[in-house]
C-alpha cells in the first residue's frame, strides 16, 4: 500500500549517489542495515548467517540504471576457495559473485528494478561458517562476507 511505502521511505535515510559508505567502526552514519549483519569492527562489518539485508534510499535517481559496488572479502574457513554470493534487489536477482580475497564486486541494477528509488538489497551467502566449527576460535557467528565499502553510482552504459 502507498501509505506503508511512504512510512518506510521516511524511516530510511537518503544516501548520496557516488559517495562511499564505509562499514568500519566510527564511519557509518547511515541506518541502512537490516537482519544478517554483525557489529561494526575496526575495518569492516561481517555478515552473520545465510543472508544479510540492507535498505538504501536513492530517491534522487529513481527510474535510472544504477551500479552497486561493494568492496568485500569472504570468510574462507574450512579451506573453501570462495563464497558464492547472490545479490537481490527488490526481490530480483541482479548478480552472482564468486568472492574470495578483498576486492570490488559490482551489480547492475536496471531502472525497472530501481523503481521509485527504495532499494531492498539482500546478499545470499552460500556457505556461512562459524570460526569455532573449523578452528580453535570461540567465535560462533556464521561468517560470510567482510564488507568494507559500498557505493551506488549511476550506470551510464547500456545494460
Amino acid at each position: 500500500r502507498y501509505e506503508d511505502r511512504k512510512r518506510v521511505e521516511l524511516q530510511v535515510e537518503k544516501i548520496k549517489i557516488d559517495e562511499p559508505i564505509y562499514f568500519k567502526a566510527g564511519e557509518l552514519s547511515y541506518d541502512i542495515f537490516r537482519q544478517g549483519w554483525s557489529k561494526q569492527e575496526r575495518t569492516m562489518r561481517w555478515t552473520n548467517g545465510p543472508w544479510a539485508g540492507m535498505v538504501l534510499n536513492v530517491l534522487e535517481v529513481k527510474g535510472k540504471d544504477l551500479l552497486l559496488r561493494l568492496k568485500a572479502a569472504a570468510y574462507l574457513g574450512g579451506g573453501r576457495p570462495h563464497q558464492t554470493i547472490g545479490v537481490q534487489v527488490n526481490g530480483q536477482t541482479v548478480a552472482t559473485w564468486q568472492v574470495d580475497r578483498d576486492a570490488w564486486h559490482e551489480a547492475l541494477i536496471p531502472a525497472d528494478v530501481v523503481g521509485e528509488g527504495l532499494l531492498k538489497v539482500v546478499f545470499n551467502i552460500s556457505n556461512p561458517t562459524a570460526p569455532c566449527d573449523v578452528s580453535a576460535s570461540k567465535d560462533r557467528r556464521k561468517l560470510g562476507l567482510a564488507a568494507r565499502e559500498l557505493v551506488i553510482v549511476e550506470n551510464n552504459d547500456k545494460l
